[in-house]
């Protein structure tokens, strides 16, 4: 998988050559989840995949030091060093169907996956937890020159569950720990000293998931500028 460095120096967020550019509504669900986690976002239809793919995971509340891939159908959306990898093995079947075709990602858009209303794609991070999101178009909405291209978060629902937990069932057994903590005590109080201060899986804070979704900009143009 790219770098955030490789990924600033090399690949330019937005695909100026993208001519039907749109503003792209879209909703992010964690797939079979314990708890409801849905973020929705607007963007523009012309940011190459990479990017969407680092502010989707800002978007949600992961910390990124997970792989990442995107399919749609048999579709495989991932960097070539994987590609390359996966092309070895007899069949590649992690995701919703077996992939029989594989892209570099750094060629696509999100425009050019997803085309129409109710068009999908699945986000999937860290290999080992395994955490599949559900990416919807909702709405293509007319988009201007004078509209700054920036990301931003309408709203959401959940808090991101821990990084390594253990996938949706680890986190299923943490939360069920919390309801019924004579269940096992010891690990009850490990889960408790090893979680963030304060952590709520029901609170969702847009202010500060817009703050990341800044921040990462901001490097982005930094970059540019610099490059």
């Amino acid at each position: 998988m790219l770098s955030l460095s490789n990924i600033f120096e090399t690949i330019n967020m937005i695909d100026k050559q993208h001519l039907d550019i749109r503003t792209i509504t879209m909703g992010i669900s964690l797939l079979d989840s314990p708890m409801d986690v849905y973020r929705e976002v607007m963007v523009p239809s012309n940011i190459r995949l990479p990017h969407l793919a680092e502010l989707l995971i800002r978007t949600v509340g992961w910390t990124g030091y997970h792989l990442y891939e995107f399919q749609k159908d048999a579709d495989l959306y991932t960097d070539k060093a994987s590609i390359k990898e996966y092309k070895s093995w007899p069949e590649h079947e992690f995701g919703p169907a077996p992939v029989t075709r594989y892209h570099d990602y750094t060629c696509y858009t999100l425009g050019q996956v997803l085309r129409k209303e109710g068009d999908s794609i699945e986000f999937r991070y860290d290999f080992g937890d395994d955490w599949k999101h559900d990416v919807v178009l909702l709405e293509r909405g007319k988009y201007t020159d004078s509209q700054d291209s920036d990301f931003y978060v309408i709203g959401g629902e959940g808090a991101c569950p821990p990084e390594d937990v253990g996938g949706v069932g680890g986190y299923d057994y943490m939360l069920r720990l919390f309801k019924n903590p004579k269940e096992n005590p010891e690990e009850l109080e490990n889960y408790r000293q090893w979680l963030p201060e304060g952590f709520d899986p029901h609170h969702f804070d847009l202010h500060a998931t817009q703050l990341r979704i800044v921040d990462y900009l901001r490097v982005v143009r930094t970059f540019t500028e610099r490059y």
